[in-house]
C-alpha cells in the first residue's frame, strides 16, 4: 500500500505543483507547493513514507525545491513542532505565533 493512500484532498488544498521522490519505481515522498505572483513558492506539505523517514528524503525533495531557479524565496508555516527541522534548513521565521503557525521564509 503506497503510503499516497493516506493523504486527505483537504491536503491537497492550494497546491499546484509536486515534486515526488521515488526509490525502486515506488513514490517515497512528495512536496506541494504553489508558485506565487512575487517569484516565491509556499510549500504547503513536505510528507515522507514513515517506513523512510530519517533517511534524507525530505531534505532531497527540498533541496530540489531550492534548486528551482525561477524562485527568489520559498515560503511555509511551521507548527510548533516541526518549526526546529526548518530552522536547521534554514529558514528564518518572520512574526509571531498564531496558534500553532508562525510563517517562515527562505531567500534561495
Amino acid at each position: 500500500k503506497s503510503f499516497l493512500s493516506n493523504i486527505q484532498d483537504s491536503d491537497l488544498l492550494g497546491i499546484n505543483k509536486v515534486i515526488i521522490g521515488i526509490k525502486d519505481f515506488s513514490p517515497v515522498g512528495l512536496i506541494g507547493y504553489s508558485i506565487l505572483e512575487d517569484k516565491s513558492a509556499k510549500v504547503f506539505m513536505l510528507y515522507v513514507d514513515e517506513r523512510l523517514r530519517g533517511n534524507g528524503i525530505g531534505k532531497s525533495l527540498l533541496d530540489k525545491l531550492k534548486l528551482t531557479k525561477s524562485l527568489e524565496k520559498l515560503k511555509l508555516e511551521a507548527t510548533r513542532e516541526s518549526y526546529t527541522y526548518w530552522e536547521q534548513e534554514g529558514f528564518i521565521p518572520i512574526g509571531e505565533w498564531i496558534d500553532n503557525l508562525r510563517l517562515y521564509v527562505f531567500p534561495v
